[in-house]
């Protein structure tokens, strides 16, 4: 009637996955810059440039989903 799990299910390491978003959250703290303050009488500066998304820092979901899979024993 029903296929069975392949694997029994295991219980959820609560303290690692506490541990693993307080890991998370302190990167992206660090990885936020400071609001800019904005003066009237500073022109606004742009860059014309694109930012090359190789050598910019992965996101928080990218990083959540690395510490997820490595919480499952994937990674």
């Amino acid at each position: 009637m029903y296929k069975e799990m392949e694997s029994q299910p295991q219980d959820l390491d609560e303290a690692g996955l506490a541990a693993s978003i307080a890991d998370i959250m302190q990167e992206e703290r660090r990885r936020t810059p400071a609001a800019a303050i904005k003066r009237p009488e500073f022109p606004d500066l742009r860059s014309d440039e694109e930012p090359d998304p190789e050598q910019s820092a992965p996101s928080l979901v990218g990083t959540f989903r690395q510490k997820l899979a490595e919480l499952a024993g994937a990674a």
